[in-house]
């Protein structure tokens, strides 16, 4: 799939997740996450996460920096995620990862053109329900 392709898919997905949400479907579990992260520089980036999961949606603000984005990924059966991050109705950056085991979370992610990897101490559930949102 091509580079629009892709946007537009994720762009589709991000209205969903957002629909989904907002109609309050599911139950909603709360989650937080703040701490430093290694950027490609070798420099750090304070980085905070406020949101909620709703079945297999994952939605919330995330704070980098200082600066506000919103968030919002699918997450599969085996506790793996995947979404966008957007400011301004922009998509900023893009985002996948897999369980690592009890350690948290690993992926890679693409910002400005620019690939990288991530890893957080954060063990996500699995997704709640196989509906597709």
């Amino acid at each position: 799939m091509n580079r629009m392709g892709r946007f537009a898919l994720v762009a589709i997905t991000m209205v969903a997740i957002l629909e989904r949400l907002a109609s309050g479907a599911g139950s909603l579990i709360p989650l937080s996450y703040a701490g430093v992260l290694p950027d490609g520089t070798g420099g750090n980036r304070v980085v905070a996460f406020q949101g909620q999961i709703a079945g297999a949606a994952l939605a919330g603000e995330l704070t980098l920096d200082g600066v506000r984005h919103k968030l919002v990924a699918t997450l599969g059966p085996d506790g793996s995620v995947a979404g966008v991050v957007y400011r301004d109705d922009l998509i900023v950056a893009t985002f996948s990862g897999q369980p690592d085991g009890v350690r948290g979370l690993r992926g890679d992610f693409m910002l400005n053109g620019q690939g990288g990897n991530w890893e957080l101490p954060v063990v996500l559930p699995s997704a709640l329900s196989t509906t597709t949102p």
